[in-house]
């Protein structure tokens, strides 16, 4: 298998990085470069009721498009404040470089959040679409931060539901699919046109 794998269109959209608590190990410059090197059209980063990986992932995309491969990692190395290594990627070479700009120029990165339900309702996956959407998102996830305990988020499809325009809905299938069919309506009735069901 060569370091570069084609992978034609394919695009995961539910992709949790480490800032989704005990769900996901990887930082979002690492999934975005590992995306890119297996071939992908795209990634989408939700995280667990956070939008908190979504700027060092656009970073990294930044980054990866100008240098191709992204800059060492700056690691504390010592127990001083201003001991650092720097951590060079070993699959730096510049033919390898130049393919991955030519990759990451036409790779499309989507950011959102998988919103996690305390009501019951299975997990739905928002894309913001717009700068509005982006608002109406971040404004539920305070409100959620706001009603919960650090660390925790209190929401609900009604909190969602109130107000989803500018948000690309992908529902998540649970184990059980007992009222799968009532949520789905009841989100296209409010975001008709964006809502999808995602597999499982």
């Amino acid at each position: 298998m060569s370091r570069l794998d084609p992978c034609g269109a394919y695009a995961e959209l539910a992709t949790a990085s480490n800032f989704s608590f005990l769900r996901g190990a990887s930082h979002p410059k690492d999934l975005v470069l590992t995306a890119i090197l297996r071939g992908h059209a795209g990634l989408g980063l939700a995280d667990r009721n956070t939008v908190a990986g979504v700027v060092r992932a656009w970073s990294a995309l930044k980054e990866i498009r100008v240098e191709g491969l992204a800059p060492p990692d700056r690691v504390r190395d010592g127990g001083s404040p201003g001991e650092i290594a720097f951590i060079e990627d070993p699959l730096n070479d510049p033919a390898l470089c130049e393919e991955v700009k030519r990759r990451a120029a036409d790779f499309r990165l989507l950011t959102g959040a998988r919103l996690v339900f305390n009501d019951g309702t299975p997990d739905v996956i928002a894309y913001p679409e717009s700068r509005a959407g982006w608002g109406r998102l971040t404004r539920l996830l305070t409100l959620g931060n706001r009603r919960a305990r650090k660390g925790e988020c209190e929401i609900g499809l009604r909190d969602l539901l109130a107000d989803p325009e500018g948000l690309l809905l992908i529902l998540v299938p649970p184990d059980r699919l007992t009222g799968l069919e009532e949520v789905l309506s009841r989100m296209s009735a409010a975001a008709p046109g964006a809502v999808w069901l995602g597999a499982a």
